[in-house]
């Protein structure tokens, strides 16, 4: 779809991991936005495994594009278990996090992009 911004993609969820759904993307796209709900077994949010692990990763997957994406994760009660832990990001078409909100919040990301 066409946007103010450019040519916008869309990948739900995990298919951000999916390398045949990252490269079956619009190749003019300028933009992808990425919604999901990811969860960690056990505690979540985990700021530690975040960092450690998560975060880099979701930073990867989206590099391999190389064109702005905008993550956001779904925010549930984390009384409950497996609740996904909210966040969102803005990584760049260099792979760098432009901006990003604090992991296990719902907290509002404004960024220009």
């Amino acid at each position: 779809m066409s946007t103010e911004t450019g040519r916008t993609a869309i990948l739900i969820c995990s298919d951000l991991f999916d390398e045949n759904a990252r490269m079956n993307l619009n190749k003019r796209a300028d933009l992808v936005i990425v919604p999901l709900a990811r969860s960690f077994d056990g505690a979540s949010p985990d700021l530690k495994r975040w960092l450690r692990e998560e975060r880099q990763a979701h930073t990867d997957a989206a590099y391999t594009r190389r064109v702005t994406a905008l993550i956001v994760n779904a925010c549930e009660d984390s009384a409950q278990p497996a609740a996904p832990f909210g966040g969102a990001m803005v990584v760049g078409p260099r792979g760098d996090i432009l901006s990003e909100s604090p992991h296990g919040t719902d907290e509002a990301l404004i960024s220009d992009i």
